[in-house]
């Protein structure tokens, strides 16, 4: 699939776009790949510890955003290209 050739192409810069590791899994690519991240060490039943893990949470989906937004858009216009 092209859009998973790209995106194995973009997840070394993305990485160092975005200053984290990403999971990547491309094992299925009939159904397109799964991307993770993960807080570890935590308890998501913790109320207490909530406000951190939600700030984590929305920091990162804010960095995610930032850096594919603009890559998938591209995506989407080379497929249109081939159609």
């Amino acid at each position: 699939d092209i859009y998973l050739h790209s995106f194995k192409l973009e997840a070394v810069s993305a990485k160092a776009e975005l200053g984290f590791a990403l999971d990547w899994d491309f094992a299925d690519h009939r159904q397109g790949a799964k991307v993770a991240i993960d807080l570890t060490g935590v308890d998501p039943t913790d109320r207490n510890d909530w406000r951190r893990q939600h700030v984590w949470m929305a920091d990162h989906l804010e960095k995610l955003h930032a850096v594919f937004h603009n890559r998938v858009r591209e995506l989407d216009k080379d497929a249109a290209s081939v159609i």
